[in-house]
């Protein structure tokens, strides 16, 4: 366990089963599977203990700019191949929840947007 602090007061409970109340400014022990968790919530750790970061050649960073563009493409690529119904809205577009889970990282509408309309564009072509 490791001891952090916020600096709100919150219960977080994470999908492991865990939960920890945290007092605004007071040390929290938290279960080192919570650890990434809590720190994405804002909390800093006090304790000098193990190191509550995940390491960095560890840690998944999505593309950015280009390959970014061409892994959106792909998956949009992918999920026309396959002609699901349920994958695109009532208007044709595939939905965002299938391409953000084909890529493996959130995808912003308008990034399915731009995608699709070149992807449409390239097809009228």
């Amino acid at each position: 366990m490791a001891k952090f602090v916020l600096n709100r007061n919150l219960q977080v409970r994470s999908t492991s089963g865990y939960s920890v109340v945290f007092e605004k400014g007071v040390e929290t022990n938290v279960p080192n599977v919570m650890i990434a968790e809590v720190i994405a919530l804002g909390a800093e750790r006090v304790d000098a203990g193990q190191s509550a970061h995940v390491k960095e050649e560890n840690k998944f960073t999505a593309p950015q700019g280009e390959d970014r563009v061409k892994d959106i493409r792909a998956a949009i690529e992918a999920t026309v191949e396959q002609n699901t119904p349920a994958d695109f809205t009532a208007s044709g577009v595939p939905k965002l929840a299938v391409i953000s889970k084909l890529v493996g990282y959130s995808v912003d509408k308008v990034e399915l947007a731009d995608a699709w309309q070149a992807y449409q564009d390239e097809q009228a072509a």
